[in-house]
């Protein structure tokens, strides 16, 4: 099926209830949604806010969930086969 880098609409378009994407990640979700690939570095201050303030983490990325680990939050590998 190829890479699903793509895929950022997904996420986007969702009207999700009981989930938030951080507004530091909104404008590279869009540039995925126009067919952008682009390279993005998060700052780790806002990273570490963010997870100071969540309760949970799901990610595909394992420095992220190392992350979640170290600030003590439950953490959920999220990988699709499809």
């Amino acid at each position: 099926m190829g890479p699903r880098w793509n895929w950022g609409h997904k996420l986007i378009d969702k009207k999700w209830e009981h989930v938030s994407i951080d507004k530091s990640m909104i404008n590279y979700l869009k540039e995925i949604k126009s067919g952008n690939k682009k390279k993005f570095m998060a700052n780790y201050y806002d990273t570490h806010e963010i997870l100071t303030n969540v309760d949970a983490v799901i990610s595909p990325l394992s420095t992220i969930l190392i992350e979640a680990a170290i600030h003590g939050k439950p953490s959920l590998c999220f990988f699709t086969i499809l």
